[in-house]
């Protein structure tokens, strides 16, 4: 009978020989995680950017390339379309709409193993797979039916078509640029950055060993001409049809694209700081800022990260500090995952087998923590880039469950953001048990959703600490002038029915 020990000394043989077979583990992980989380309804952004847009493609039958302006924010709306026709072929269901995800999930395992393969050696890809996977930022994103979960992917695939040289690689350099072209407008900003991330690869790490030429000046612009035909060919489109580009002056979003004046610039500064280094990131700086200080000369990989990561944080973010409302923690993904990779370089070139373990097991245990930083109301918790939300799908369930069973209609009790959809959109299913048996299908029960928050209108309140628009003042009344009908409590979060006294 063959031994456990003979069997780990075989695979551990084979990972040796096979070194992208370290992938596998991964990859199953993400199968487990997207299985599990399948009957999880649609969560923040994703209710409109995925399922909203899917629903007005598959209601109208893919007539229409363009949204209507209530739900068109300005990006391509390939990833509605994507997931409508998913829909179309396997049925709508919570459950397709995750596994659309999960050939990105396996993507994104197998393309960020490559890339660590040729950064930081194949010996060292296994943290970064670890860090990846531990990234609050990342995780949270990954349970979701998410836009941001095609970026990543997307982005890793195009840095390795940068980084390979052959034919291959550039093929899917350029299928890679296109699909970020397609996602959405941060994107096409991504695109873009990694474009000078290519003219900066070639002309200052790879000169030596490919001299420009006429051909080759070509090659460099090939892989990125699709990806920006379609970008100013949707553009175009939009704005002879539309009439404006990202937002309008009508716009649900239009507030958030509101210019800071330079008081609110400098705050916007001072939260993008805080945003890159939340949720446990802290620790990734911290061990990055150190081993510069540590290792004092810089390698040229290493020197490479960090330039992909500086050119990273200009293209990104200038958009985020001169606008009112769009720092949001998945906008800045590419970012955590290039600096996650930058970290493991930097461990990578201490030579010090205790102290790397030591940094190692700091980074991994910091980003795990970062799931239990929740700030206290009113102070706002960025709930889609932390796992800490991940009781509130039980939790929501069960209090609509207690408000089924009691007949209370969904009109009289108020609630906020992201409960604010129809259930339609938030979890494919209209409740149409808690309906009078009158009310039709188009005019009522497919629009059932909570009514507006409002504290001298509502009979009842739907309250959770994962809701960010509550004032101060808001929640002070709702526990004094309130009383609790039912309350659910899981992990940090809470959730609770309140009713006017």
């Amino acid at each position: 009978m063959t031994s456990f020990r003979s069997i780990g000394i075989t695979t551990g043989v084979h990972i040796l020989k096979r070194p992208y077979l370290i992938c596998l583990p991964f990859m199953l992980l993400v199968c487990v995680v997207t299985w599990a989380v399948r009957t999880h309804f649609f969560f923040w952004d994703t209710i409109q950017l995925a399922s909203q847009h899917a629903h007005f493609f598959e209601k109208t039958y893919f007539t229409s390339f363009l949204l209507p302006d209530e739900m068109d924010s300005g990006h391509p709306p390939t990833v509605g379309l994507y997931l409508a026709f998913m829909w179309k072929l396997f049925g709508k269901s919570l459950t397709i709409s995750h596994l659309c995800m999960l050939p990105f999930l396996i993507g994104i395992i197998w393309q960020a193993w490559l890339l660590a393969y040729r950064t930081v050696g194949e010996g060292w890809a296994i943290l970064f797979l670890l860090l990846l996977c531990a990234s609050p930022m990342v995780a949270s994103q990954a349970i979701l039916v998410s836009p941001d979960v095609m970026l990543l992917f997307f982005f890793l695939m195009t840095l390795n078509g940068i980084l390979a040289h052959n034919t291959t690689a550039k093929l899917g350099l350029t299928l890679a640029v296109l699909g970020l072209s397609m996602v959405s407008l941060r994107g096409i900003m991504v695109a873009f950055a990694c474009f000078i991330i290519q003219m900066y690869y070639f002309f200052y790490v790879n000169k030596k060993n490919d001299p420009l030429s006429i051909k080759r000046f070509f090659t460099l612009i090939l892989p990125f001409s699709m990806g920006g035909l379609f970008t100013v060919g949707f553009l175009i489109f939009h704005y002879m049809n539309k009439g404006w580009i990202g937002y309008h002056a009508s716009s649900a979003w239009a507030e958030a694209f509101q210019v800071v004046d330079f008081q609110g610039f400098m705050k916007n500064i001072a939260v993008l700081i805080w945003r890159l280094l939340d949720f446990g990131h802290l620790f990734i700086a911290l061990i990055t800022a150190f081993g510069f200080i540590y290792v004092k000369k810089t390698l040229p990989t290493t020197r490479l990260l960090l330039v992909i990561l500086t050119i990273m944080i200009f293209i990104l973010t200038p958009t985020l500090v001169i606008y009112k409302g769009l720092l949001a923690h998945r906008y800045l993904l590419p970012i955590y995952v290039i600096s996650l990779l930058l970290c493991v370089k930097i461990i990578s070139d201490i030579k010090n087998r205790h102290l790397q373990i030591c940094l190692s097991t700091i980074a991994f245990i910091g980003l795990i923590t970062g799931n239990f930083w929740v700030y206290p109301p009113p102070i706002a918790t960025g709930w889609d880039a932390t796992l800490a939300h991940v009781p509130y799908y039980d939790l929501r369930t069960e209090m609509m469950q207690y408000i089924d069973n009691r007949g209370i209609t969904y009109s009289e009790i108020g609630s906020c953001f992201p409960n604010q959809r129809s259930f339609e959109l938030t979890d494919l299913n209209n409740r149409q048990a808690n309906f009078p048996q009158h009310l039709t299908l188009s005019n009522s029960v497919e629009n059932a959703q909570f009514a507006l928050f409002d504290l001298n209108k509502n009979k009842y309140i739907f309250y959770s600490s994962i809701f960010n628009d509550l004032t101060a003042t808001d929640l002070h009344r709702l526990k004094t002038e309130w009383k609790v009908v039912k309350a659910f409590h899981k992990g940090q979060i809470e959730v609770i029915l309140y009713e006017k006294q």
